[in-house]
């Protein structure tokens, strides 16, 4: 029950809800009003992790200041109207993607939010909702470094060096069965079932920890790695059917008869699959 509640209410859901029931309070509480432009921007400025939360606060908090400055500035100098707010938006929209920031709706929504103001009285009502904007992005903060869900890099890292052992262990004991395959009267595939099941997983906390990498060469090598543990999964169960097909072959009454012995190439790949196996019981 607690798992498929867990599906439909995410952590970021959770601390939405809860930012937005906080800055209601506190705008109540010293009278900050409009009250729903905190609500809308707790909304805006929430992030989904730690890291995105970490990474991304002083670009918001830029990007709010940067906003709320140019927004007054036109209001106090050309006005206010719908093509004022059109070219202020273009404005900031150019700016931020200069600076080579991400999040340009919150810096818009802030415009739309302060020009949007009587024009009777116009610093004062657009000091009010910058006020207000700013207590918004305080909570949305506050709440992202209080309350954010765990890191999943380490997660992530911690699952792909283990997946990486069982499947080149899958693939290296496949291979042995192969070479074997004579000593076999009958033979089972080995099941993958759980090494795929475990690689979905891995590659859903790889989908969860990618914004935690910042160097785009860390992010390869880790993609690198899950490609290798599908093959390894794959080439893996390939050789066991090929082992089972080869043993059921061998079994029927026009066969060739067995050979004494195996061959030395096979000698030699057996030793190398000890030697391998050998390495990966250190590297554990």
């Amino acid at each position: 029950m607690f798992e498929k509640l867990k599906k439909w209410f995410g952590p970021r859901i959770l601390k939405t809800g809860l930012g937005v029931t906080i800055v209601l309070i506190l705008c109540e509480a010293f009278g900050v009003e409009p009250a729903s432009f905190a609500a809308i921007t707790v909304v805006i400025n929430m992030q989904p992790s730690v890291s995105k939360a970490l990474n991304n606060a002083w670009e918001q908090i830029s990007i709010n200041l940067v906003a709320i400055l140019l927004a007054i500035g036109l209001g106090l100098t050309v006005g206010s109207n719908p093509y004022i707010i059109g070219l202020a938006v273009i404005l900031m929209i150019a700016l931020v993607n200069r600076i080579g920031w991400r999040g340009v709706g919150i810096g818009v929504v802030s415009i739309i939010f302060i020009l949007d103001a009587p024009s009777e009285q116009f610093l004062e009502h657009a000091l009010a909702r910058s006020i207000s904007i700013l207590l918004g992005l305080a909570v949305a903060l506050g709440i992202n470094q209080i309350l954010a869900p765990p890191r999943y890099r380490k997660m992530f890292e911690k699952s792909v060096s283990e997946l990486l052992f069982d499947s080149s262990k899958f693939f290296l004991e496949s291979i042995d069965h192969y070479c074997s395959s004579h000593l076999y009267n009958k033979y089972e595939k080995v099941k993958k079932d759980e090494l795929e099941k475990r690689l979905a997983l891995t590659r859903n906390l790889y989908d969860k920890a990618r914004e935690e990498y910042n160097a785009s060469e860390k992010m390869q090598l880790m993609e690198l790695l899950l490609e290798v543990c599908r093959g390894f999964i794959e080439r893996g169960e390939n050789i066991e059917e090929m082992t089972r097909q080869r043993v059921k072959r061998r079994q029927k009454p026009d066969a060739p008869p067995e050979p004494g012995e195996i061959s030395d190439e096979f000698k030699e790949l057996q030793e190398d699959i000890l030697l391998g196996r050998n390495i990966l019981a250190n590297m554990r």
